[in-house]
């Protein structure tokens, strides 16, 4: 097995904040896209393609689009798995795709974006 490959998944955990959820108590638009990055940074980071690998490099990372299909909105307190993986390169834009689970694997949200 390749370490550190890219386009093997990386997941981690997450718990919905007090501070991420609206008046009915279901996450925003704005906290699963914070999700999304954070997974996303956490993936560079392991592949030493992070900020300070990057900046080694006087290279850094642009989020140039993202598209999110919401199936729900999490609840506060929700434990969720935000998953991860490269899908390339297509010219001069790295593609990464991701997915958003509940405990239970049920879908919550899909993402791809471009770099």
């Amino acid at each position: 097995m390749i370490k550190n490959n890219p386009n093997i998944p990386f997941s981690r955990e997450f718990v919905i904040s007090s501070f991420d959820v609206d008046a009915k108590k279901q996450t925003s638009m704005q906290a699963i896209s914070r999700y999304l990055q954070e997974i996303a940074t956490l993936h560079a980071d392991n592949l030493k393609f992070g900020f300070h690998d990057m900046m080694e490099q006087n290279r850094g990372w642009l989020l140039a689009q993202m598209i999110i299909r919401v199936e729900r909105f999490p609840l506060i307190h929700e434990k969720i798995k935000v998953t991860t993986w490269s899908n390339g390169v297509d010219g001069r834009y790295a593609t990464r795709d991701f997915s958003i689970t509940d405990k239970n694997e049920g879908l919550i949200a899909l993402a791809s974006s471009s770099w």
